[in-house]
């Protein structure tokens, strides 16, 4: 696993640094599906796609359900969050709102350690988006809070708005994008948005941009996109 590091921009200290992970390949159901059939599994590929399909399906009946999720992947348990004004208040959706905690079983961690670093140097073009922060919950996880605010920290961030093709997005899982409209800072090693109305769901987080360290805009649309999804 390829990384480099840039300036923690979180703390004061100007010589602390935070580890970006790089040209990390992300694989795709089928991905998966094809890696398991190489490996010698004796079921065809459509075969394979059936059960992996059926069985989350399963997994989302069972988060509909609100039921806790044990696995020798991950442990999932519902939560509820938000303020409650005394003991006979209950759960109001524009308060209060469920979520899934999610933590990686032994054997994930285990295979976690065995991951084999590799140094690389740091892009010298280009934006790189180093942390996150959700304004809201204060969380800097991928968390993200309707109607709140995040804070993006980077370099070379700046989105220039007279370039139309220039903006903030979130994309979802099957590739819809949702542009930021609001850009209450916008600098280049710091943004901050307003999160737009997004559906329940994973998205990733992505700037593009021609800002270069001059006045004027480069000619290459440069995109960059936060190493870690983010859950509505």
């Amino acid at each position: 696993m390829d990384y480099f590091l840039v300036d923690n921009l979180l703390t004061p200290d100007p010589k602390d640094r935070v580890a970006i992970v790089t040209a990390v390949k992300t694989h795709t159901e089928d991905d998966i599906v094809k890696r398991m059939k190489l490996r010698g599994n004796l079921l065809t590929e459509t075969d394979i796609r059936a059960v992996v399909f059926a069985y989350q399906d399963e997994l989302g009946l069972i988060v509909e359900e609100g039921g806790g999720i044990n696995t020798k992947l991950f442990n999932a348990q519902p939560s509820i969050t938000g303020k409650f004004d005394d003991s006979i208040d209950s759960f109001d959706a524009t308060r209060h709102k469920v979520r899934y905690n999610i933590n990686f079983s032994k054997t994930v961690r285990e295979k976690i350690a065995k991951i084999k670093t590799h140094k690389v140097a740091a892009p010298t073009t280009g934006p790189v988006i180093a942390q996150i922060k959700d304004s809201v919950s204060g969380l800097n996880d991928g968390t993200l809070s309707a109607g709140g605010t995040l804070e993006i920290f980077g370099t070379r961030l700046k989105v220039l708005t007279e370039v139309d093709s220039n903006g903030v997005f979130f994309i979802a899982a099957d590739g819809t994008e949702y542009q930021v409209a609001t850009l209450s800072e916008n600098k280049p090693s710091k943004l901050i948005v307003i999160i737009p109305p997004l559906p329940a769901g994973t998205y990733k987080l992505e700037v593009r941009t021609n800002y270069i360290v001059t006045k004027d805009p480069g000619k290459q649309l440069r995109k960059v996109q936060f190493d870690a999804p983010l859950n509505m």
